[in-house]
């Protein structure tokens, strides 16, 4: 493996129609798009999709892109946008669905059974998922991927101090969602 070069130097190559450099951002850059795609879409087959074109349409539109700036925060809008995209479009495929089969019973199966680490993640995706959903994108960058406040706001498309109202106020909101709907999850928190 070369030493590291540095990101703006990657993205002049891949300007310049380096394959090479392309596929080491690539590298450097797919967990957190597969990340933020899989924390939107809650699928992860759609999760890989989404990050598959991500990096389509971000090589489409490299040529605009400023080599100066950081890649991270641009990937993961397009991102963001492409699984919202993608979630409307299921949104609307279930109510066509639901309204076709309206009247008959839903089978429910549960194959296997969920560990209790498993359950107490899927509730707590399951609040954040009732937030609206600016508040979701905030917990998800800031939280869940670990991103800075400059870049969460270069992500979400807003300025820092709306991502540190949004933060302050979905936490406050997921807070008292936990402990109307989901008391368990801040019981199992609260040792002490």
């Amino acid at each position: 493996m070369p030493a590291e070069i540095p990101e703006a130097e990657l993205v002049a190559r891949v300007q310049a129609g380096d394959g090479y450099a392309y596929n080491l951002l690539v590298q450097q850059h797919r967990e957190a798009v597969f990340r933020l795609a899989y924390l939107i879409s809650n699928n992860s087959d759609d999760a890989e999709d989404i990050t598959q074109e991500t990096f389509i349409r971000a090589l489409k539109c490299f040529h605009y892109f400023d080599p100066t700036r950081p890649l991270r925060p641009w990937l993961l809008q397009i991102t963001r946008n492409l699984a919202r995209n993608q979630n409307r479009s299921w949104e609307r495929y279930k109510h066509m669905l639901k309204r076709l089969f309206e009247g008959h019973q839903r089978l429910r199966s549960d194959v296997e059974a969920i560990t209790h680490a498993q359950e107490q993640a899927r509730s707590l995706h399951e609040a954040i998922r009732q937030l609206p959903g600016d508040y979701q994108d905030v917990i998800y960058t800031r939280y869940f991927l670990e991103l800075s406040v400059d870049e969460s706001a270069a992500v979400l498309g807003i300025a820092e101090g709306t991502v540190k109202s949004r933060s302050h106020r979905a936490l406050k909101q997921l807070r008292a969602l936990i402990e109307a709907r989901y008391p368990y999850l801040k019981q199992e928190g609260d040792h002490g």
